[in-house]
């Protein structure tokens, strides 16, 4: 850029001032005067000169001074090393022994713009271009697509809630006419008892007068008939009474409403569906593979064997997995913090059941044959779990372990915390804290060995420590993003998940880096939890969007 730059010719003239011209035939930066004086020259006047506003930003207008060595100028290429030198980078780094072809900048750029890195260097930057207009023009559509979308599924809602409002109107038809149809066919039934049970009232009257008058004023004869004479008569009596009195009901009506919360949670739902694009960039230009320095090659491969099948849980992928361990029984168990259970798959990879807890569940972790501790998402609680009963066994509080990591041991249990680690013996009892140079909660364990352990806290590098929370190793890498879940194999190598960067980082006992097992070319997506198998020959992958992969775990 030419304002990056001092007037040539003032230079030479041991005068400062900025460049805002370039001469294509001379090849010189100048200022406004000297541009000024470079045109009345005759013999200049031929020249081209191009201002400061027209020279592409990123243009190189001369040579550029070294860095290392005071700015001398760049004024040779070592081709060798494929780099710039100054003289004394030249004596320095590329000498005659060292690299056979050194050359001055003049040799190497003579003929440079027709040859055939140059036009491959246009080509490179056209795909470039041409991708990243595709990928804007891709980009602008889906948010055109996401707008109309939107506007869509809210007619949809709309519509969906007239539907809901006429058939609940329906139902409350339904609900009156029953009503009336009921309430009338009581009355009128209730009604005729009423008469029958005035006529009988009157009879019964009329005896009952009978009775007063003649013990009033009758004889005693006349009492003697009227007894003889009533006793049929009292006996139809009552006999109607009863029956009466048998066959009466008493109608009492009220309304119970049925439980929406059960019958109807949801008038639809939405389907995210996030996808990669069918044909990502890929450049132009081959390139060497740029690894890191020490790489190793990992011994063992992981290869794919199946996506679990989760249908059993929710048609509409109504669960959310937090992390994921074996069982003492080699099952696969899964923290699903959405609906606060503990999901559970037998040793063949099929659902079997869950358990449900009352916290939402954030890591689990294996304890003896057949139980598990489960930490907690919202509360200072980790949850002890019987796996062969399917049943909750106890809740033990444990100071500011919400979000926290849980991680067993032959003696212990280990819960993670803000800057710390409880260590807890098998009934929950706590037996000391370790304190950890977390940035954070100590959301992810595991133990490589029995004096280690390693951990996540949220932030992109992962930590060693001893049991007494001495620092062992610290590990970060570029291409390690927002580290997540942390596992290691039986022979202590460790495993770490990188949510954001699609892969899953490969760490001596040491933790020195020796490879990427598996990334997003293995389709893994927002990878969160991952765990082995019981003997090491399984490695199951949880990702953020609801598929769970498994791999085989093969040695070389």
């Amino acid at each position: 850029m030419a304002d990056q730059f001092e007037c040539e010719p003032c230079m030479k003239r041991k005068r400062q001032s900025k460049a805002t011209n370039w001469c294509l035939q001379c090849e010189e930066l100048l200022c406004a005067e000297c541009t000024a004086s470079h045109r009345s020259m005759r013999k200049l006047q031929h020249c081209k000169i191009i201002e400061e506003k027209d020279i592409p930003l990123v243009t190189n207008m001369r040579l550029q001074g070294c860095k290392k060595h005071g700015g001398l100028l760049l004024t040779s290429f070592c081709v060798d090393h494929d780099v710039l030198c100054c003289p004394e980078c030249v004596i320095e780094n590329h000498k005659g022994g060292f690299c056979r072809n050194v050359m001055s900048i003049d040799q190497v750029s003579n003929g440079i713009k027709t040859s055939h890195i140059f036009v491959e260097l246009n080509k490179q930057i056209d795909h470039i271009i041409k991708s990243l207009n595709g990928l804007r023009n891709e980009l602008a559509s889906n948010i055109e697509n996401i707008e109309l979308n939107t506007k869509k599924i809210k007619e949809e809602i709309a519509n969906t809630k007239e539907v809901l409002i006429r058939y609940i109107e329906s139902l409350e038809k339904d609900s009156l006419e029953e009503l009336v149809q009921k309430k009338q066919a009581y009355l009128k039934q209730t009604k005729r008892r009423i008469n029958e049970t005035d006529d009988i009232l009157q009879l019964s009257q009329e005896h009952a007068d009978a009775m007063d008058f003649v013990r009033k004023t009758g004889s005693e004869l006349q009492a003697f008939l009227l007894i003889h004479s009533s006793k049929e008569s009292l006996t139809q009596i009552e006999n109607r009474v009863a029956k009466l009195d048998g066959n009466s009901l008493q109608l009492q009506i009220s309304f119970i409403r049925s439980s929406f919360e059960d019958t109807a949670r949801e008038i639809g739902k939405l389907d995210f569906i996030e996808t990669k694009r069918t044909k990502p960039f890929a450049s132009s230009v081959l390139r060497h593979s740029q690894s890191f320095v020490g790489r190793k090659s990992s011994d063992c491969s992981f290869v794919f064997l199946k996506e679990l099948d989760l249908s059993p849980l929710s048609s509409s992928n109504r669960y959310t997995i937090t992390s994921m361990a074996i069982s003492g029984e080699n099952e696969l168990m899964l923290c699903d913090i959405k609906k606060s259970r503990i999901i559970l798959f037998d040793t063949a990879d099929i659902y079997r059941s869950y358990i449900k807890l009352t916290d939402k569940p954030w890591d689990i972790a294996s304890l003896g044959h057949s139980s598990a501790v489960v930490s907690s998402r919202d509360v200072d609680s980790i949850h002890f779990i019987d796996l062969k009963n399917m049943s909750f066994i106890k809740s033990v509080k444990v100071q500011d372990s919400s979000k926290g990591a849980i991680a067993t041991t032959d003696e212990s249990i280990l819960v993670g915390a803000a800057g710390k680690i409880h260590v807890l013996d098998h009934e929950g009892s706590e037996m000391k804290i370790i304190t950890v140079p977390a940035e954070g909660t100590v959301s992810y364990i595991c133990t490589p060995s029995v004096d280690s352990i390693c951990f996540c806290d949220g932030s992109d590098e992962t930590k060693c420590v001893t049991l007494d929370g001495e620092p062992v190793f610290k590990y970060q890498s570029p291409e390690l993003v927002k580290a997540k879940k942390v596992t290691a194999d039986k022979s202590g190598h460790i495993y770490i998940v990188g949510e954001d960067s699609h892969n899953i980082h490969h760490l001596s006992r040491d933790g020195k880096f020796i490879d990427i097992v598996l990334s997003d070319d293995d389709q893994l997506y927002c990878p969160i939890a991952i765990t082995f198998s019981k003997d090491y020959s399984k490695f199951y992958v949880a990702c953020k969007f609801y598929d769970i992969r498994v791999f085989n775990v093969k040695k070389r």
